[in-house]
């Protein structure tokens, strides 16, 4: 998650069983053992179905985000309260982390407003949505961390994933979803908490080569269908 005044990271694309999936709803030849029997083509898309219809039907919306991204050298942790509104209304504010009080509107327009917490908070300014600052080291933005967002993510990983693997939760209270996948000589492990209710994606945590370098964490989640466009500008 970037700081408001700061993709995946391209990989190959790989003709996936889950591209064959789409086609056919044949079972996945690549996926894992689960429970000790062999996970069918059903379980996976119907996860993804709805998670999707989940997003869309969520017209307005608060949580907290917990994010960590670690690279090779430094690392970068920070709570965000998000607001959002169908179908592209976000704010964003820094809540603890680096330049706490921040805050980054995207406006009706596709546009991109800005402003420091602090004295300089009555002072924002207009940004583009390619601004290198919008974006984290791993190429994420701001506003991919909505759960539309989140939902066409998931589906590209699965179209490149060597194997998936996906696990029900306590009392049928979701499904834990596990990718694997290589980028070049580096293995890629992505594991999402999706749930029926409440957050879509409750969590999400990426490993490379063994080592964890982003941890996402939605919480206090709640739908707010009286946010009105007018919150989303300043």
């Amino acid at each position: 998650m970037p700081d408001p005044l700061l993709a995946s990271i391209p990989g190959r694309r790989i003709r996936s069983a889950f591209a064959l999936l789409v086609l056919a709803l044949s079972p996945l030849a690549a996926l894992g053992e689960e429970n000790g029997s062999r996970t069918q083509a059903a379980p996976i898309l119907a996860r993804l179905e709805q998670f999707e219809q989940r997003a869309r039907a969520i017209q307005a919306y608060e949580c907290l985000l917990d994010n960590e991204i670690h690279g090779e050298k430094d690392s970068k942790v920070g709570t965000y309260r998000i607001w959002f509104r169908q179908p592209e209304l976000m704010r964003i504010k820094v809540v603890a982390g680096d330049n706490k009080g921040s805050e980054i509107v995207l406006t009706a327009g596709g546009g991109v407003r800005a402003r420091a917490g602090g004295a300089l908070r009555l002072i924002p300014i207009s940004m583009t949505r390619t601004d290198r600052r919008l974006y984290d080291p791993r190429g994420h933005s701001a506003w991919d961390a909505s759960f539309l967002k989140l939902h066409t993510r998931l589906k590209e990983c699965l179209e490149k994933a060597d194997q998936v693997q996906v696990t029900p939760l306590e009392a049928g209270n979701g499904h834990r979803v596990t990718l694997h996948f290589r980028q070049g000589v580096h293995k890629f492990r992505e594991t999402w908490t999706l749930r029926p209710t409440g957050a879509p994606v409750e969590r999400l945590e990426v490993e490379v080569d063994g080592r964890v370098v982003e941890r996402t964490v939605f919480r206090d989640f709640r739908e707010n269908p009286n946010l009105s466009p007018d919150f989303f500008k300043f």
